[in-house]
């Protein structure tokens, strides 16, 4: 049976803040083991800047992030600690990708001046109405539901016409829609 303490105990070791420093501890410890600064370039400034580099990807079991820090026992995690470098964020970059240096990119691309978007100050406008939008989109929200739109709706006046002397499931086929569909065309 539990106690109240053991009970506190529990709760505060699995939480967010003592499995954060936990982590942060242990990162440190792993990092001054290996000589506390990256391995390829020397960097050293800022901890979180620093990461474990897999030198075999195939042998990955976990990736050492701050969650499985805090979270595997201290024995997991040297087992995984043993297949890897410590690198900087830039250096692990440039391991991992490459073929996107500079140079080769630059000489890999022609860039045409004229065809650079140049953005506008304020918010845009709707593209089909023009109306003043957010950021993120490309038109209002009334042109983008009609810009949805499979199957361009008929007048109401049509619909009630072809509604005498139809049903609603022949207009609803004709139209490739549900008869629900229909059914609020008409405001029924």
């Amino acid at each position: 049976m539990m106690t109240f303490i053991n009970f506190y105990v529990f709760i505060y070791m699995n939480s967010y803040g003592y499995l954060k420093k936990r982590a942060l501890s242990r990162k440190l410890s792993l990092i001054e083991e290996r000589g506390g600064k990256c391995e390829e370039c020397g960097y050293e400034k800022n901890i979180s800047a620093l990461e474990f580099h897999h030198v075999e990807p195939k042998e990955k079991s976990f990736g050492l992030t701050m969650r499985e820090l805090g979270s595997h026992s201290m024995k997991i995690i040297r087992k995984e600690f043993i297949k890897c470098k410590i690198l900087c964020s830039n250096c692990h970059k440039e391991h991992h990708y490459p073929d996107l240096n500079k140079e080769s990119l630059v000489s890999n691309f022609e860039i045409d001046k004229e065809d650079l978007e140049i953005k506008q100050k304020g918010k845009p406008n709707c593209l089909d109405c023009g109306k003043q939008i957010n950021y993120t989109h490309k038109r209002c929200v009334v042109c983008e539901r009609k810009n949805r739109r499979k199957m361009e709706r008929p007048s109401i006046k049509i619909l009630k016409e072809e509604l005498k002397t139809n049903t609603f499931q022949w207009c609803a086929d004709k139209y490739g829609v549900s008869r629900q569909s229909i059914y609020r065309w008409i405001g029924k």
